[in-house]
């Protein structure tokens, strides 16, 4: 089953830099081969080798709500999705990320903190 990353960059709270320097971060930080992707509306600026996910236009949809789409089954993408927060910070290896409980899903349980930084989940 192959291997994905994905992140969500939309509106102007983070530029396409951020996006860049966590695709780095990844590929600094693991040896598993995956696959980079970013669902945004504005793809100007991500490095060439980030396959672009253009996020639909949903009317009445403000803010992060957006993220929600990588759940869709609409997603152009299958196998292991390991989600980042363009705004997470990678500095050790992140391997066994991709491999930790297979085919269940992964996320944080404090949701009284609104942040899901990381989450891990098979499509």
């Amino acid at each position: 089953m192959p291997n994905h990353v994905i992140c969500v960059k939309w509106g102007s709270k983070y530029t396409s830099q951020y996006v860049n320097i966590l695709k780095n971060m990844c590929q600094r930080h693991t040896k598993v081969p995956f696959e980079f992707h970013c669902l945004t509306e504005d793809a100007q600026g991500l490095d060439v080798d980030i396959n672009v996910i253009k996020l639909p236009a949903l009317p009445g949809i403000k803010t992060w709500w957006s993220k929600l789409y990588m759940f869709s089954p609409a997603l152009p993408i299958k196998g292991t999705i390991l989600y980042f927060d363009l705004d997470v910070i990678i500095f050790k290896n992140i391997d066994c990320l991709f491999s930790y409980k297979p085919n269940e899903f992964m996320i944080i349980r404090d949701f009284n903190r609104c942040r899901v930084s990381v989450s891990l989940y098979t499509s």
